[in-house]
């Protein structure tokens, strides 16, 4: 009785190892698995040729993952000079945004912006970053939902941007990640705040260059500064600034007082109520403005001042007092301490 004939060769082993090689990675591996099968069974050879071309296969699979993951990646990259400015801009996510970028392509009234074109501040754009924060110090920052704790974070960055000039129509802008969400290893966890331009037209340059030097903000104001009118929203919201003028021009308003509320106004934990608030800024402006105006001109002086809000109450406990003539005329000298 002649010999059993040898096992062939798997012809599937065969066809893994040649489209394995030319990178046909789909029928590479259908065929390679069918022929480790055949081999398995012992009614055909070629182990070798098999596991060759799913090894192949597995090469230009990651071959295609790294070419796929860098092209990717320089699609959501920008380039930076040595100072870290932009100098060559692309679509990226919102989060890997850096303190200082310039942005645009995004609706400046949407609740949520994801993905946004970053461009050099000189080129025309709609939004800026202003500060980031990791997560976790944010939380320091008063009490409530993280959402409030940040917004209180980015407000307390930023109120330089209170005196520039264009502050009526820049809108804050606040991005918190999503609870164990990711975008980078560099964003993840971070709060990124930003200012958006609403106003007509877009910006030429960074914020920065639109703060007006002989502005303040109210936290800055000392007793005997002299102001030009207080705009419109600044006795409740103490936001924004005023331009301080010489007390020998023609001014508004004069500072005669500034002190901090007591901590515990509220009698405990919780912020004061805009209306205790409110209440206790007008008793202790009146109480104070004696002293600084026993020797002003005799005139019908009216008084005016600024306290924190419920939501400011965290990062600052200052009330601003300002005396002024009740008919609204300028004032043409110092009338405080004189």
């Amino acid at each position: 009785m002649p010999p059993p004939a040898p096992p062939r060769t798997s012809p599937y082993a065969i066809t893994a190892l040649v489209t394995g090689i030319i990178g046909i990675v789909p029928i590479a591996v259908g065929y390679g698995i069918a022929a480790l099968v055949q081999v398995r069974r012992r009614t055909h050879t070629g182990r070798n040729l098999a596991i060759g071309g799913l090894a192949a296969a597995l090469f230009w699979v990651v071959v295609g993952v790294a070419s796929a993951s860098g092209s990717l990646l320089s699609a959501f990259t920008v380039e930076r000079d040595a100072s870290g400015a932009i100098t060559d801009g692309g679509r990226v996510h919102f989060a890997s945004l850096q303190k200082g970028d310039c942005y645009t392509g995004f609706d400046p009234d949407a609740d949520e912006v994801m993905f946004v074109k970053a461009v050099p501040c000189s080129e025309p754009h709609r939004g800026e970053i202003t500060a980031r924060l990791p997560v976790g110090p944010a939380k320091g920052f008063g009490t409530g939902p993280m959402f409030d704790r940040a917004d209180l974070y980015c407000h307390s960055r930023t109120e330089w941007v209170g005196k520039s000039r264009l502050y009526p129509d820049l809108y804050p802008y606040v991005y918190l990640p999503e609870p164990g969400g990711s975008t980078s290893a560099d964003s993840e966890g971070k709060v990124v705040c930003a200012m958006h331009y609403t106003g007509s037209g877009t910006l030429d340059g960074p914020l920065a260059e639109t703060v007006e030097a002989d502005r303040r903000i109210y936290d800055e104001l000392e007793a005997g500064d002299c102001v030009a009118e207080i705009e419109e929203g600044g006795e409740s919201a103490a936001v924004g600034s005023v331009k301080l003028l010489p007390c020998d021009a023609a001014h508004r308003y004069q500072v005669f007082a500034t002190f901090d509320l007591p901590e515990n106004l509220s009698g405990s934990a919780q912020a004061p109520s805009q209306k205790l608030l409110d209440q206790k800024g007008e008793q202790e402006c009146d109480r104070r403005s004696d002293a600084p105006l026993r020797n002003a001109p005799q005139a019908d002086y009216g008084i005016l001042w600024v306290v924190p809000t419920e939501a400011s109450w965290s990062l600052s406990r200052e009330v601003v007092c300002f005396v002024g003539l009740m008919d609204g005329a300028p004032l043409r000298k110092s009338i405080v301490g004189g």
